[in-house]
């Protein structure tokens, strides 16, 4: 089953092009107006602007997710309505933000056991106690002050660290997408938002099931970034961002939704 919704997934951007070249212009215009916006200096009035720009951006946003849930969900939602379009933006921008903090504030309490902190500890003792002034120095030059263990400790350290991150990272910002169906079904961001509801999901979906369905898609995204990278002799890099963003929006939409919605299937 996975395979097939990878596949049906993947080639879902390409079969709804029109769809997805609209969702690419308007990821086009949010990056130009972030990019404009703060290239700006003007002073006092800065707040405002900023206010102004960021209700702009969750109102594209609300409408290329409006596009994508009527693309994918069949929903009928209206494509241009202001209110509901902003809304819209704002309640994606909640749910991607609580599992990205979600995700960073559990990265940063396994600083601990993966023994980020102690290593951390050990070469600040070791400063302190030879009394090396880091005041004036670059990293470059503390770290041949420091013994090659400590270092060689921390950057094995960091690595597991860095690796149980992504991980977390991953799966958490794939729960924001089973808290955007959520939200289509129930119309509660509370809902959304409720770690017990998507972990009945996923386990009416199974775990392998699951580890595969993101693994598969991870692999899937990582190739596609490194493809659009490989056209930056002939793209912008404002085009190949918006092309990528386009298609992890279709493509895991259409993911996510197959694979719940099927969650009870053989």
């Amino acid at each position: 089953m996975v395979k097939n919704i990878i596949k049906e997934s993947f080639l879902k951007p390409f079969r709804e092009y029109k769809t997805f070249i609209f969702v690419i212009g308007l990821a086009v215009i949010c990056d130009v107006i972030s990019h404009e916006f703060y290239s700006l200096h003007i002073g006092r009035w800065s707040l405002p602007l900023m206010i102004a720009t960021s209700l702009v951006i969750l109102m594209i946003v609300g409408i290329m997710l409006s596009h994508v849930n009527r693309t994918v969900y069949k929903t009928d939602v209206e494509y241009f309505n202001v209110k509901d379009n902003v809304m819209e933006g704002l309640k994606e921008y909640i749910i991607n933000l609580y599992y990205v903090v979600l995700s960073s504030l559990l990265s940063l309490l396994f600083t601990i056991p993966t023994g980020v902190y102690t290593k951390l500890t050990h070469i600040q003792d070791y400063v302190l106690s030879n009394d090396i002034s880091t005041t004036f120095l670059t990293l470059h030059e503390l770290s041949e002050s420091i013994p090659i263990n400590l270092q060689v400790d921390l950057v094995h350290s960091l690595q597991i660290n860095l690796i149980f991150g992504m991980l977390m990272a991953i799966t958490l910002i794939s729960f924001g997408f089973i808290g955007r169906i959520i939200l289509i079904k129930t119309g509660s961001l509370k809902e959304a938002l409720n770690l017990r509801n998507v972990y009945n999901i996923i386990k009416e979906i199974g775990y392998m099931r699951y580890i595969q369905f993101i693994l598969a898609s991870s692999v899937i995204i990582i190739v596609m970034f490194n493809i659009l990278i490989s056209l930056k002799f002939f793209l912008s890099d404002i085009l190949i961002s918006a092309i990528f963003e386009a298609f992890i929006l279709i493509f895991a939409t259409n993911g996510f939704y197959l694979i719940v919605s099927k969650r009870n299937s053989d």
